[in-house]
This record gives C-alpha cells, structure tokens and sequence, in this order.
C-alpha cells in the first residue's frame, strides 16, 4: 500500500507550505476523481455463499475502496446477467431478455431474482474508487497513476482561497490532470490496465 504520504514530494514541490491533513485530503479527492471517471480499477470481490431463502447481497469493497458500478457476476462459475433496478423501471421488458439479478442503489447490493440452492458461489467484480478515508492507494495504482493524481491534488490545492491560490498554477495542473484522463480512458479500450486480479476460492 502506497501512503499519499508517499506523494507528498511531488506535490509539495509545486504547492510549498500546504499542512499535511489538507494535502491528504486534496489527495485522496484527485485519486476518487480519477476512478471515476476512468473506471480503470476493476477487482473481483471477495465470493459470497447463497444462504436459505436471502436473495439481496450486500457488496464489501476492499479496504479503503468504495463501489462505483459492477462490471460482472457470475453464479458458480457460470456468468449472470445484470441489470439495474432504474432501467428496469424504465423498461420493464429488459427483465425478458435474460437479466437473472438486479444492481442495488449505489451499487451496493445485489438481488437475485430468483431463490438459489444454499450454498451457491456468487461473484462480483466490480469498479472501485478511493473511500473517502483511505490512507493510500494499492501499489501497482500508485505507480501506474502517480502523475495524474498528483497533477489533480495540485489543482485543487491551487483553487483554495489563501496563501495557496494560484489560479494559472490551477488552470495548468487541471489541464494535465484532464490530458492525463483522456490518455488513461483511451488505453482502457485496449487493455483493462487498473484490473485487481481475481482472487482464487478457497473450498473448505
């Protein structure tokens, strides 16, 4: 795990003098940012086992990650097509067209439409972001999107009222920020560079 203490240089080198919680802070919402609207992070979450009669899931993310959609879910081993509760209100005909679970409010849950036998292995993968209190981000992430976060933190940090307001130092950093997110969005077409790899099942 990368600490955004880890980060701190870069930033300060452009920001000098910024207290450390408030570089945090603008830290972690630079990095929340840049997940969501690239949705590079994928990971599959830890497997769930069906029980009884239950037919809603709640979703865990890993530490210091929060849910922003589901990508896939698969029921022992075989892929169950998702849709989401809006757009089934919407148009109820997609529940028709094979949809076999619907995706929670904020992507926190997970209902299956129908009973299934006790025991049963339910997978999730889904797009994370940084919770609003992480203290870092996984190190391969770190790495991969260093420059971009930091460039967003510098943004933020430069639009501040105060000693640190530096609206061209802002307009500058936002625009790298934003070069940096049209370069990662168009990679992730060709490659799904912010996967977790999935976990294996440990059968008791």
């Amino acid at each position: 795990m990368a600490r955004w203490a880890d980060f701190h240089p870069d930033v300060l080198a452009h920001v000098a003098g910024c207290p450390e919680p408030l570089l945090n802070q603008e830290l972690a919402r630079a990095a929340t940012a840049f997940f969501v609207r690239t949705k590079l992070w994928t990971a599959w979450l830890e497997p769930m086992a069906t029980a009884g009669n239950l037919v809603s899931y709640a979703l865990e993310p890993p530490e210091d990650a929060e849910i922003v959609a589901l990508r896939k879910a698969t029921l022992n081993g075989e892929v169950l097509p998702l849709a989401s509760y809006r757009l089934v209100a919407k148009n109820p005909e997609r529940l028709r067209s094979g949809a076999r679970a619907l995706l929670g409010a904020e992507a926190a849950t997970v209902t299956l439409l129908a009973v299934q036998p006790p025991k049963s292995t339910l997978e999730v993968e889904a797009v994370l972001t940084v919770a609003a209190n992480a203290q870092g981000l996984p190190d391969p992430l770190a790495a991969r999107f260093r420059e971009a976060i930091v460039a967003g933190a510098r943004a933020r940090l430069h639009r501040i009222p105060g000693p640190l307001l530096q609206p061209e130092a802002a307009r500058l950093a936002q625009a790298e920020f934003e070069h940096a997110l049209d370069a990662e969005q168009a990679r992730g077409w060709l490659g799904r560079i912010g996967q977790v790899p999935r976990a294996r099942v440990a059968w008791c």
